[in-house]
């Protein structure tokens, strides 16, 4: 029934209110359940209040800056883990409290270009976000000169090293090209270790594979992490950076090079950046919709009943899409919210 469906529907959405069926309306008063994101922006038609969008990015790349110092601090206390290994425990950290707090898309610059669910929405929020690293340029140069970010901000924010790119001069030898199994089997290395400079193409390609094996794992696995997904989000990220397969170390978000460039002038790469992070959002978010709908079709085709769900098309699409979002019955729900920063109680309302 429509009532069963729209529960459904609510549980696979991360919370715990449940919408009863026939004289059980009446008689249960249920408390809703911490939902995530736990910040809720405003994805709705344009507003003044779109203005906040600014403050996830900014925020996000000042957490980031702020990595050294956790480095620095972690080993003047005698922790036994190498510089690359606290700074990618220092990613984890941004990640988990990022994604669980604001959603994805909130800072997350392709993933929110990603959500062609929005329409044209999400423009204005877009070009918000865009105007993040002016804005702690503003501030830096206020209050510390531009000296102190050549000195400081500069020397922690490490380019992309490109062939024949400005960032890649210098650089001695090229990355090789390594597929994930002989790559973990030690039969191919890439060089990313020695300092080598990548392709331009394979600065793409790079990205656009371990991207979306790290998105799909997420959308795939999500409907059975409940309010887990942004611990295991961080995690999975974590583990997919120490690939040996990597030529790049996995991007994942692009506001530290977006404010790189900002703070230096350097434009270069960036465009090369952007768009393989772009490319592997759109590819692992529209793979996971149509795997989605696929495993959605075969369990009706096994359970004898597809004739009958295909002719009811107005309740499928009510169920398995949603009038927003396209939300997925069996699987996308609380990575939607996290990964993608979804709306969710304003969602959730309207599918009712």
């Amino acid at each position: 029934s429509a009532s069963r469906n729209c529960a459904l529907i609510s549980k696979t959405m991360g919370t715990s209110t449940r919408i009863p069926a026939g004289d059980d309306k009446k008689n249960t008063k249920s408390k809703p359940s911490v939902t995530l994101p736990l910040i809720k922006l405003s994805r709705g038609a344009p507003s003044v209040y779109d203005a906040l969008w600014i403050l996830p990015v900014a925020a996000h790349m000042a957490f980031g800056l702020c990595g050294k110092h956790f480095v620095a601090l972690a080993l003047s206390f005698g922790v036994s883990l190498s510089r690359p290994h606290l700074a990618l425990c220092w990613g984890w950290l941004s990640q988990f409290i990022f994604s669980g707090a604001v959603g994805g898309d909130a800072f997350n610059i392709p993933v929110n270009i990603s959500r062609t669910e929005n329409g044209s929405n999400r423009i204005p929020k877009i070009l918000v976000q865009c105007l993040a690293p002016y804005l702690l340029y503003f501030i830096f140069v206020t209050f510390m000169g531009d000296q102190w970010i050549k000195d400081e901000i500069l020397p922690s924010l490490a380019p992309v090293k490109v062939c024949g790119y400005p960032s890649g001069e210098g650089a001695t030898c090229q990355t090789k090209y390594c597929g994930f199994v002989e790559a973990i089997e030690g039969t191919c290395t890439t060089g990313r270790a020695a300092g080598c400079c990548l392709a331009p193409l394979d600065v793409i390609v790079d990205e656009v594979r371990h991207n979306f094996l790290m998105n799909y794992a997420m959308m795939m696995l999500s409907p059975f992490m409940g309010l887990w997904v942004p611990f295991w989000f961080a995690t999975i990220q974590a583990a997919i950076r120490l690939l040996p397969s990597t030529q790049l170390g996995l991007i994942s978000n692009p506001n530290a090079h977006l404010l790189r460039a900002v703070l230096s002038g350097d434009w270069t790469t960036l465009p090369l950046v952007f768009a393989a992070v772009t490319i592997a959002t759109f590819l692992s978010k529209y793979a996971s919709q149509n795997t989605w709908h696929l495993l959605k079709l075969a369990q009706t085709m096994v359970g004898g009943s597809g004739s009958k769900t295909e002719g009811k098309e107005g309740k499928t699409k009510q169920t398995t899409e949603g009038k927003e979002g396209k939300v997925r019955e069996a699987g996308s729900g609380l990575a939607s919210t996290v990964l993608e920063g979804r709306d969710e109680p304003t969602l959730r309302k309207k599918v009712q």
